[in-house]
């Protein structure tokens, strides 16, 4: 079977797409030929048995050349929904020629996604966004949550296969004493996509229960249009100085050692698809506090690796519950890393193309 992936990606590490895009490629390319069109000059790091080309911009002649060379191919998957050279190759290419093609939203097609930039979102699902969904054979959704918000808008046929990661080493999932009890969000500083406001309120709503037991929370992330100081700013107007910090963006080792040393991790986004901070603090045995935003509230509930909120005040006794459940910590340790098995990459590689699989059979039956 041969797949081409269609994205739009650079190399910017807060980028969800720019870090689990790369990854769907390599674990793919073991099992099946995997080619990628990105319309952006970045490199990556990719397994020498993908066939990678990265475009500035799109050109008609280039991607004429370029499937030629490739030759017939089996499905499409567009990477995204709000990407202009996507909608030009899905138009001029891949309906021409009548290629079978998925489309991954990656969040976008979530209600609260919709609401951001509406009235663009809304010309733009009228002039090309609705056929690019509709005509498509089926929709790959990453969380349950994504589909529950999306499916009745655009397309019955779907299916559901999370984001991957990998498994963290032994010694780097084990709890670390410390004299406060640490909570850490790592992801980008946007204040309305990730509901930081939602949470610097439930902060607010128990600021004398977190000093009681000395509890500190950590934002780290790159800054989004400002919001970095908007959230100092509130920070400082609702008091709250000595109990959250605002802090430079991690990566890699820094990151892990933070992850390493932390008691719970809390992210309480309006709207996700799936959020790689929630599954990768998970694979370090980290309980987790989540809003139903990020998707993964049921898979939460249900592995009882954390709890969930919905809004300031849920999420403020999502905080209690966590810290009340202290003596229990090695249970939700134990089972925040077996949630996180159901997640490795070659489980994740092998479900999506089979998927892709049943697809390419329905096509072929037709066409028959």
């Amino acid at each position: 079977m041969k797949i081409l992936h269609i994205c739009n990606i650079s190399n910017r590490k807060d980028s969800g797409m720019s870090v689990v895009i790369p990854q769907h490629l390599n674990v793919q390319s073991r099992i099946e030929q995997v080619i990628c069109i990105n319309f952006c000059s970045t490199h990556f790091k990719l397994c020498d048995n993908v066939k990678y080309y990265a475009l500035d911009g799109f050109s008609r002649n280039k991607i004429k050349y370029i499937l030629k060379n490739i030759g017939k191919i089996d499905l499409v998957i567009f990477h995204g929904m709000y990407l202009p050279n996507l909608w030009k190759i899905w138009r001029y290419f891949v309906m021409k020629k009548n290629i079978p093609y998925v489309v991954v939203p990656h969040g976008s097609s979530t209600n609260f996604a919709q609401r951001k930039s509406k009235l663009k979102k809304r010309l733009a699902n009228i002039v090309c966004v609705n056929s690019y969904m509709k005509n498509s054979q089926a929709i790959h959704f990453l969380s349950y949550q994504e589909m529950k918000e999306t499916k009745k808008r655009w397309k019955e046929r779907y299916f559901i296969v999370g984001n991957g990661i990998y498994p963290a080493e032994k010694n780097e999932y084990q709890s670390c004493k410390k004299s406060s009890i640490d909570l850490v969000y790592i992801g980008r500083l946007d204040i309305y996509h990730k509901g930081l406001d939602i949470l610097l309120e439930a902060c607010k709503e128990i600021d004398d229960y977190l000093r009681k037991y000395t509890v500190k929370i950590y934002l780290y992330g790159p800054d989004v249009c400002g919001d970095k100081e908007k959230l100092i700013d509130m920070i400082r107007k609702f008091e709250i100085s000595d109990i959250v910090k605002v802090c430079d963006p991690i990566y890699e080792e820094e990151k892990r050692k933070i992850l390493n040393s932390t008691d719970y991790f809390i992210q309480t986004s309006r709207f996700e698809g799936m959020p790689m901070g929630i599954l990768e603090a998970l694979s370090y045995g980290i309980p987790v506090i989540v809003s139903e935003g990020t998707g993964m509230a049921e898979l939460v509930l249900n592995n009882e690796c954390g709890w969930v909120g919905n809004n300031c005040v849920d999420i403020s006794k999502a905080i209690i519950k966590a810290i009340d459940s202290k003596e229990d910590q090695k249970k939700y340790e134990e089972n925040a890393f077996k949630c996180a098995k159901l997640f490795f990459w070659d489980s994740i590689a092998k479900e999506t193309i089979n998927n892709y699989k049943k697809i390419i059979n329905e096509q072929v039956d037709v066409s028959e």
